[in-house]
């Protein structure tokens, strides 16, 4: 009964909802240091403190490594990712507003991502230090959170059965997207990954450079969202449309790799 209740009043109260998951964030980030603290605790339990990169250490401390990332992250980023349905459920109302609101949605989340990648690697850390920057994105989840508790006490209730897909669609037609887009994404952050590797023989391994190469990644994100909107508001243009731009991704992602090596030194 509690899930049914936290969904039914997700669908209700939107911003309500993804004011709380903000602050979440925030609280989440605040405890991160402890968090650590008790991890290296654990770490010289277990595995006597060792101090060496996972490469060189054995198996087992790499699977540590992992594992407190994961345990540690997954609260604030668990949070992070449940705000975009929340803010897709506040500003899509109608089915024929799904492709191009989303579309935007995303192309201005992701673009802030950007921002905020380059804003971190290039003026909070060398000016603040890594504990200052912390409290300044807490400080801005925070604001956010003001402003969507505000925004919502304002905001009648959005009735739980307003938003109605198109049944004509048919469900059957479109099991199929669930999965491609699953291969799709995970092609996606492969690519980054490989990206991130395939750059450092160029840009170096400072945060500097992994920034700068997340920003691009994320820029690229946005800018395809954005134009991508018109064409999204239609089922069939969109189905092409996707087809399309994984194409795209493997025939220019081919070219990149082919390409690196005539940069200059």
């Amino acid at each position: 009964m509690l899930p049914q209740r936290v969904a039914e009043n997700a669908l209700r109260h939107p911003l309500r909802v993804y004011a709380a998951l903000e602050l979440g964030i925030a609280v989440a980030a605040l405890c991160i240091p402890s968090a650590l603290h008790f991890a290296r605790q654990l770490q010289g339990t277990l595995l006597g403190g060792l101090d060496l990169l996972p490469e060189v250490e054995s198996q087992a401390s790499a699977f540590f490594y992992v594992a407190v990332s994961c345990v540690v992250l997954v609260i604030p980023t668990g949070c992070m990712g449940a705000t975009f349905p929340l803010l897709v459920r506040q500003a899509v109302r109608h089915d024929r507003q799904i492709g191009a609101r989303v579309s935007l949605l995303h192309a201005a989340n992701t673009l802030g991502a950007a921002v905020g990648t380059l804003v971190t690697a290039f003026v909070l850390l060398p000016t603040f230090g890594l504990t200052h920057t912390v409290f300044v994105a807490v400080a801005l989840n925070g604001l956010v959170f003001v402003c969507a508790g505000t925004l919502a006490s304002k905001e009648r209730t959005i009735g739980v059965e307003t938003f109605t897909p198109n049944a004509s669609e048919g469900r059957a037609h479109n099991t199929w997207i669930l999965p491609v887009i699953l291969l799709s994404g995970m092609v996606s952050f492969t690519y980054e990954v490989l990206w991130t590797r395939l750059l450092t023989h160029l840009l170096g391994s400072s945060v500097y450079a992994f920034s700068t190469m997340l920003a691009t990644f994320l820029m690229g994100l946005a800018l395809g969202a954005a134009l991508v909107a018109p064409l999204a508001a239609n089922t069939r243009r969109a189905r092409y449309g996707f087809a399309l731009v994984q194409v795209g991704c493997a025939v220019s992602t081919l070219c990149a790799y082919r390409l690196i090596d005539r940069l200059p030194g």
